[in-house]
């Protein structure tokens, strides 16, 4: 099966022939109608690229690594990936799902079993490290793949909690997944994701919440499939980029100002502008440091994705003694929050804890 890296070959087609195959291309991917949004029309752009051999960044790179949290999209991305690319797909969520049916169990059962039982994660790493060595280019969709796989562009999905649990709950990958309810869907992602985030740092000495592991990160929580496929091809495709792209969602990006005077402050050229925003991250939460201009201009004009800066996650810190982790807590306000909504006609899925809120029912 033809790779990306395979695709320099035709780049030498005579332009008739370059026209037959986009036909072909169209009538493969859109049917009989030609795509007609927006991000239908950038993925038949990056098709043609890709297949007439211009596809620029993923020529770095032999492999696909494709990680997120429960419910951010990562298997439709996968394959839709792999259909675009005309790869295969490794999943290891798959190979858990086949484990957990031969058990009979869950898969947060499956989770807390490899806790105690090392050969099941063994398992699967053997697999991973395996198919990584091979020379044909794969898309592996894996929570763990960027750190087994070398020469391998490493895309992470992000999602709010309560739109994971929502999408978990309608749609099932399997049988062995059944939620009765999206709160059972809700505390299942949470553990699942607690036991394995934990079980990999003990194991391996890797956060697989960290940004900083992946050459692009996107936030699906208001991302239909086709725009997060859009977004992800244009990095693919286009020139080579240094660190991590991220693309938040404005919607999920808590501010961490006053809003009404910052925003004036800026208007009146009291304050800089910014063309990106600033932000920071702890997870789950999205949150601005600088930058609420732009964050601001994103959400009056609607947009789904917005490419944003991030300048701290984690244990790093923010400002002098204090870390991501905590700054969300300690110096954003709920009441901004309630003003920021009231500014831009939306309401947050969910409010962080903050130091005002405490004691407060």
């Amino acid at each position: 099966m033809a790779s990306p890296l395979d695709a320099t070959i035709v780049a030498r087609a005579p332009p008739t022939k370059v026209t037959d195959r986009a036909r072909r291309i169209v009538s493969r991917h859109f049917g009989r109608h030609w795509p007609r949004t927006v991000a239908q029309i950038e993925i038949l752009s990056a098709l043609l690229l890709i297949r007439v051999g211009q596809i620029g960044h993923i020529m770095h790179f032999r492999h696909i690594t494709i990680s997120g949290e429960p419910g951010s999209g990562k298997s439709s991305v996968g394959r839709e990936l792999a259909r675009i690319y005309g790869m295969d797909i490794v999943s290891t969520g798959a190979l858990q799902r086949e484990l957990a049916a031969s058990l009979g169990v869950s898969i947060v059962d499956v989770n807390k079993r490899a806790e105690l039982d090392q050969s099941i994660d063994s398992r699967i790493d053997n697999i991973l490290q395996g198919k990584g060595a091979q020379t044909t280019a794969l898309i592996f969709d894996s929570r763990l793949a960027w750190h087994f796989v070398p020469n391998a562009f490493k895309l992470h999905l992000i999602v709010d909690p309560t739109v994971a649990a929502e999408r978990l709950h309608r749609t099932r990958e399997s049988n062995v997944e059944s939620y009765t309810s999206v709160e059972q869907a809700a505390q299942d992602a949470h553990t699942r994701s607690s036991s394995e985030r934990s079980r990999f740092r003990d194991k391996y000495g890797v956060d697989i919440f960290r940004l900083r592991n992946y050459d692009l990160v996107i936030d699906t929580s208001d991302a239909p499939l086709d725009m997060v496929v859009s977004e992800v091809l244009q990095i693919l495709n286009g020139p080579p980029t240094d660190g991590l792209q991220l693309r938040a969602s404005p919607r999920r990006v808590i501010p961490t100002i006053e809003p009404v005077r910052e925003l004036a402050a800026i208007e009146s050229g009291a304050a800089p502008a910014w063309e990106q925003p600033v932000v920071g991250y702890s997870s789950p939460e999205v949150f601005a440091l600088r930058g609420h201009d732009a964050l601001s201009r994103a959400l009056i004009a609607k947009q789904v994705l917005v490419p944003a800066l991030l300048e701290s996650e984690g244990g790093e810190e923010v400002a002098a003694g204090i870390t991501a982790d905590e700054f969300l807590f300690t110096e954003a306000q709920r009441k901004w929050m309630y003003d920021w909504e009231n500014i831009h006609g939306f309401r947050f899925p969910l409010y962080p804890d903050t130091a005002d809120q405490v004691g407060r029912k």
